[in-house]
């Protein structure tokens, strides 16, 4: 018996072990969330916002990328302070917004984020998962008297049909 004891504490490494991380920087990633589906023609952009979670302690910048139908290379859009026009430095947790193209065509468009530290020796640049963003077309109403005229039309028939 006492020579299966070794087991044990195998058995509890091999359990604790993938959910242990010694990666301090995993919260530097950013989570991504798009402005939702757009309509085409409505002349709004497309958006999309990243959080930074409160286990960053580093300094650093944030761009987005978009990439869609009509974007033939990935736009990059850096994160900036309104004050200066730069590309922000943001430190601490947040949550951050930008303001991409308006769309021209119907599709997906894929954002993602990337945090980059400032000082390259806390690692980095941490990438988000990416987004997706839809461009619908906007719903064809037929006009009242298109229904006027389409019942006149089964009602003739109708009549026609009795004759």
């Amino acid at each position: 018996m006492r020579k299966s004891l070794w087991i044990i504490p195998l058995l509890f490494a091999a359990i604790v072990a993938p959910n242990a991380s010694a990666d301090s920087m995993a919260g530097c990633e950013p989570t991504t969330k798009t402005g939702g589906t757009l309509v085409l023609g409505d002349k709004k952009p497309l958006t999309d916002s990243a959080e930074l979670g409160s286990l960053c302690p580093f300094k650093g910048t944030l761009t987005f990328t978009v990439m869609g139908p009509d974007i033939f290379e990935p736009m990059k859009i850096p994160l900036l302070d309104p004050t200066t026009g730069k590309p922000a430095i943001i430190d601490g947790p947040g949550t951050f917004s930008v303001k991409g193209p308006i769309p021209d065509v119907t599709g997906e468009f894929k954002w993602f984020a990337i945090y980059t530290p400032t000082d390259p020796k806390n690692g980095g640049p941490f990438k988000s998962k990416a987004e997706i963003q839809e461009v619908k077309k906007k719903l064809a109403v037929p006009e009242p008297a298109t229904g006027a005229l389409m019942l006149a039309g089964i009602g003739f028939l109708l009549v026609m049909r009795k004759r």
